[in-house]
C-alpha cells in the first residue's frame, strides 16, 4: 500500500498521462534514462521506508503489550495455582487433624462419684457440674486439675487434639481463608467439646490454648460470656 501510494504521488507530481498516445510506456511517459529511474526509486525509498517504520514500529509496540498481557495471565495463573495446592495441601492436613480431635473425643471418660463411666458428653457434663455448678469452689484450677487426674489424663487429651488444627490454621491456612476455616472448625466441634475448651481455659494455663486463642476462638461472644462466668466463681 506504501508503495502504490509514493507511486500514485510521483506519477501526480512529476508525470504525463496521456491515453491518446499508442504504447504503455508513451501513456505513462516512462524514461528510457537509467539516472530518471534512480531518482524515482530514490523518492519512494524515502517516501515509503518512513512510513514502513512507523508500520512496523506500530506493530512492535503491539506485539510487545500482547505479549505483556499473555506474561499477567500466565502470572497469574501460576500464583492461583500455586494458592490452590496450598490450600488442598492445608485441608488434607486439616480434615485428618479434625478427625484425630473427634476420635480423642470419642475416648473421653471419667469415673463420676457414683462409680458410673461417664463418656463423652456425659463425662463433660459432669465436670461441668463440679466446677460450675458446685457453690462451694474456691480454686477452679485444683478441681480441674484433680479431674484431669480422675479421667487418665483424657481431660488434657482431648483438649490438646482440638488445638492442634487451630495451630495449623494459625501457621498453615492462607490468610485470606483463616476466618472461613476457622469458623468450620468451630462448627464440626461437638458442642460439649467447646464446653470442655471454654473450661480449660478458664481453669488452667495449658501453652496449646494459645492456639485458638491466637485465631479467636474465645472471642464468639457466647465463650467469652461462658469462660468469665467460670472465672468468677474463683474471684
Amino acid at each position: 500500500m506504501a508503495i502504490f501510494f509514493s507511486w500514485g504521488a510521483y506519477f501526480l507530481n512529476f508525470g504525463a498521462i496521456d491515453f491518446t498516445r499508442p504504447t504503455f510506456q508513451e501513456i505513462f511517459n516512462l524514461s528510457a534514462d537509467k539516472g530518471d529511474w534512480g531518482t524515482f526509486g530514490d523518492f519512494v525509498g524515502g517516501l515509503t521506508n518512513p512510513i514502513l517504520t512507523f508500520i512496523t514500529t506500530c506493530l512492535l509496540i503491539g506485539s510487545i503489550n500482547l505479549q505483556r498481557k499473555a506474561n499477567d495471565l500466565l502470572v497469574d495463573d501460576s500464583i492461583s495455582q500455586r494458592e490452590r495446592e496450598d490450600v488442598r495441601f492445608f485441608e488434607t492436613s486439616f480434615y485428618s487433624l479434625v478427625e484425630a480431635a473427634r476420635n480423642e473425643y470419642s475416648n473421653l471418660s471419667i469415673v463420676s462419684d457414683g462409680g458410673d463411666l461417664l463418656r463423652e458428653a456425659d463425662a463433660v457434663s459432669f465436670i461441668e457440674k463440679l466446677i460450675v455448678e458446685s457453690p462451694n469452689v474456691n480454686d477452679i484450677g485444683t478441681i480441674f486439675d484433680d479431674l484431669d487426674e480422675r479421667s487418665n489424663l483424657r481431660i488434657v487429651s482431648a483438649v490438646r487434639a482440638f488445638c492442634i488444627p487451630f495451630k495449623l490454621i494459625s501457621e498453615n491456612c492462607p490468610s485470606a481463608k483463616k476466618d472461613m476455616y476457622r469458623d468450620i472448625f468451630g462448627h464440626l466441634i461437638p458442642v460439649k467439646m467447646i464446653h470442655l475448651l471454654c473450661l480449660a481455659e478458664s481453669c488452667t494455663k495449658w501453652s496449646f490454648l494459645s492456639y485458638p486463642r491466637s485465631v479467636g476462638f474465645f472471642d464468639v461472644e457466647a465463650y467469652k460470656e461462658y469462660i468469665c462466668a467460670v472465672k468468677k466463681k474463683n474471684t
